[in-house]
């Protein structure tokens, strides 16, 4: 699972870029354009990506993908 996660974060990142203020997910996924903080926020991003709530690998992530 850590597998997946790893490579999911880091195809957002690379599809999405950083911008100053964060990463746009919202236009990834076909929403209305809202930049996160560039930090990782598992509760924020863990839904994005498929992984469930309460799912461990979003504490590993947050730790691993903490974008500053």
């Amino acid at each position: 699972m850590e597998g997946y996660l790893a490579l999911s974060l880091a195809n957002v990142i690379a599809n999405e870029g950083l911008h100053a203020s964060g990463v746009d997910l919202g236009s990834l996924f076909g929403e209305e354009s809202e930049n996160y903080l560039p930090e990782f926020d598992p509760d924020v991003i863990g839904p994005q990506i498929g992984l469930p709530e309460g799912d461990p690998t979003r504490e590993i992530g947050s730790r691993i993908f903490s974008v500053t």
